[in-house]
Parts: structure tokens; sequence; C-alpha cells
């Protein structure tokens, strides 16, 4: 069973395509019109592939008895990549929702509703994608209910395990949802509400793998800063969406430039206050950090190391500091040890996978230390609670015991892993990103 979109749903589809029909203007007549030269939905509508206004009508009117939660689901996906202006799905060369032919007229058509109902497309994107998610549990509980099973429910043809279709994801669906809403605040120059909402949710942006849309959001942001004359701003979003979103995505030159520029402007800056004095060293730890990451040798490596210890140590030495700010300076300090021993992984090869040869003592003791390094890490996320770096953590231990053929160790370093997992609320998909790809911030 699924349930029909909510009437101030359907009435806000309706209202954007009617706007936008009476709104688009050619040589002084309306652009798509009937004959009688009267603005016209369905001569819109045209714009897009297949019977567009059968579909409309289907979704508005669906219900269980007429439909199934798949189809539905496929058509709130069409409308959800309209009205968010998603390339990828829009263009796509197998099954374009926008013939190429037309492309020029839904621009047009995209930018007009850009410009006079931004408001009302935030809306109904984020209306569209609440619906969308009730589409998915119906669609898995009628494939459990009709002896599918569970599994079958979720990774059958049109789904994956994330619960996506054939034509995108929900993650991604978020991701653009709010570069539209951030692109608005930009466009109506509420620029502190740019670069708060880049804010709270860089760092989700990064677990979710949502790197295109994280950069995207930083460019954003980066320009917002930059006229409030936020420095701190603006040197976070140059180490995190404009350097590692960057590194991450393969253009790692690029990405160590930025980094590098946002540690001369943290250096330049003299914060007075203890929170910006805080705020700044905690920056150009991190900035440290990944430089190490990215260096091309050893001794750089180190010189990028050490210079991350110095600047969350010159934060320790007042006493305020430690008071107010001490779950972060000892994050800081877990992630130096992680990002240490990673790095010795790294090196030797089995950040990932593979066993060192058992007469490989030089590389053994390098892994043994790893160990005892990145186990101090854990003892610090533990005590300050941090359960998703934990779990990063807790992903190398593992690996460095199946490297060194401690098999029994591994195995509980496993069952720790899940745990903290299952007590940090992460849903399956971080917890895969978790797994896969140990992160570094």
């Amino acid at each position: 069973m699924f349930e029909r979109p909510e009437k101030s749903l359907v009435n806000l589809v309706d209202k954007l395509f009617a706007a936008a029909s009476s709104g688009l203007m050619s040589g002084g007549q309306f652009k798509h019109r009937t004959p009688k030269g009267k603005p016209s939905k369905t001569a819109l509508f045209e714009l897009f592939t297949g019977d567009f206004k059968g579909k409309v009508a289907s979704w508005r009117n669906a219900s269980a008895r007429k439909g199934t939660p798949l189809n539905q689901l496929h058509r709130t996906d069409e409308l959800i990549a309209i009205f968010s202006a998603n390339d990828a799905k829009l263009f796509d060369s197998q099954k374009p929702i926008v013939p190429a032919r037309k492309k020029a007229d839904f621009l047009e058509f995209a930018q007009f509703l850009n410009d006079n109902f931004a408001n009302d497309k935030n809306k109904l994107v984020l209306g569209l994608n609440a619906y969308r998610a009730s589409l998915v549990t119906a669609y898995t509980e009628n494939k459990v209910r009709n002896g599918g099973g569970l599994e079958a429910g979720i990774t059958g043809r049109d789904f994956d395990i994330s619960g996506s279709n054939t034509s995108g994801t929900p993650n991604k669906d978020f991701g653009a949802s709010v570069l539209m809403y951030a692109r608005y605040l930009a466009a109506t120059r509420r620029h502190q509400m740019v670069v708060e909402l880049r804010n709270k949710l860089t760092h989700l942006f990064h677990l979710l793998g949502l790197n295109g849309e994280r950069e995207k959001l930083g460019q954003l942001a980066e320009k917002s800063s930059a006229v409030l004359k936020d420095n701190a701003s603006r040197a976070e979003v140059l180490i995190d969406d404009l350097g590692w979103a960057i590194h991450l995505q393969g253009r790692t030159d690029e990405a160590e430039e930025n980094i590098k520029a946002a540690l001369v402007m943290l250096e330049s800056e003299a914060p007075t206050n203890l929170e910006g004095k805080v705020r700044n060293f905690r920056a150009r730890s991190k900035a440290n950090r990944h430089l190490a990451f990215l260096a091309e040798n050893l001794n750089l490596r180190s010189f990028y190391l050490d210079k991350c210890r110095e600047a969350f140590e010159q934060v320790q030495t007042e006493k305020s500091a430690i008071e107010l700010y001490n779950v972060g300076i000892r994050c800081d300090e877990a992630q130096l040890y992680h990002a240490q021993a990673y790095l010795s992984a790294r090196d030797l090869g089995v950040q990932a996978e593979g066993e060192l040869p058992d007469n490989d003592i030089a590389a053994r003791k390098i892994a043994d230390k790893a160990l005892t390094i990145v186990n101090r890490a854990i003892e610090i996320f533990e005590d300050i609670g941090d359960l998703e770096r934990q779990v990063k953590a807790l992903v190398l231990v593992e690996r460095l015991y199946r490297a060194t053929g401690q098999r029994v160790k591994a195995v509980d370093a496993g069952a720790l892993r899940e745990e903290a997992l299952a007590k940090s609320g992460i849903d399956g998909g971080l917890g895969s990103i978790a797994l896969q790809k140990p992160i570094t911030v």
C-alpha cells in the first residue's frame, strides 16, 4: 500500500508548471501556448520525453489500486530531477527526461523558476524527497509481503542497498536540494546563511560521499565568506570543501594549492579572543594533516605532521582553552595519531588488503608501532564519545591485525567496530563508507 501525494505538494507542482507556461514569452506571445495563443501547460510538457502530461496525471491521482510504489517512485524521481535541475538525470544518454534538442528550452524554464519561484522550488523538492522516502518503504514492504524477502525488496533490478532506483540515489537528491537552497541564499545575498549552511552540512556531505556537491557548496560559501570578510570560514572551506573534497575527486594538485592558500591566510591572522585562537590553530592542524597525506616524500610528510602537532599543542598551552574546547582539541590529537598509523599502513601497502611476510621483521615492527599509535587514537575517540571516528580507527586496527596474521585479534576488532557502528546511529550507507575507505577528516 502507498499513499498518493499530499494535496499541497500536487498544488505546488501545478502552480510552478502553470507559472512557467504563462510567464515564458517569445516575441510578445506565450512561448508554450494553445493554437489560440493562450498559455498551455500541455505545450510546456512537450519539453519532456514520453507522455509527460499522462505521467503527471498518474502521479497526482496515484493510489495502491491504480499503480505500484515503484512506478510512482519513478514518476516522483522525474519531478525531483526537473525541479532540482539535476543535469545527470535530465540529460542522461540512455534514458533522458529532456531530449537533447530541447535542452536550451528546459534551461530557460529552469532559470525562470529559479529567478521567480526559488522558495517554492526549494519547498517542493524537499517535499518530493520526503514523499519519495515513503514510497521506498512501501516498495520494500510490498516485496517482503509477496515473498521476496527483505533483501529482494531492496536489492532487485530497480533498487540498490541504499534504497535508490536506477535514476539516482537519495544522497544525490539530498545534495541537489541543499545546493539549490544554497544558490537561492547566495542569489538573495544572504551570505551569512550560506556560510552557516555550509558549516552545518559539510561534514555530512563528506560522510555521504557527496564530494562534488561538497565542492559546489564550498564554492558558494567561499564567495560568501569573502563578502563577509570572514577569513576563518574562508580558510576552512579551502581546507575541506575546496581542498580534501577536490583531492578525493582526483585533483590533488588543485587541492594542495587551496590548502596551502588557507594556511597562509590562517598564519596571517592574529585573533585576540580565545574562540578565534582555538579555531585558527585547529584549522592549521587539520590543514597540515591533510598536506601530510598529499606529501610526495617522507621528509615533507614528517614536516607537515610536526606542524600539525605544533598547532594543537599551541592551543593546549592555554588552560582556559582546555576547559572550554577540550573535546575538539583532543579530537585533533587523536586524528593525528590515526593519520600517522594510516600512513604507515599505506607505506607497507596493507591499508586496504594484504598480509606482511613472516620474515619481514622491519615491516612488522612498523605495523606494531602503527597499532600502538592508532589504539591511542581509539582511546581518545571513545573517551570523548566520537563514535564515528572510533569506527574509522577500528577499521584500521582490524586491517593491521589481519596484515600481521593476528586473525583472532582482527575478529575482536571487527566486533568492536560493529558495536561502535551500531551505537553511533550511522546508517548502512555511512557505515559502508567508513568500512570501505577510512576517512581522514
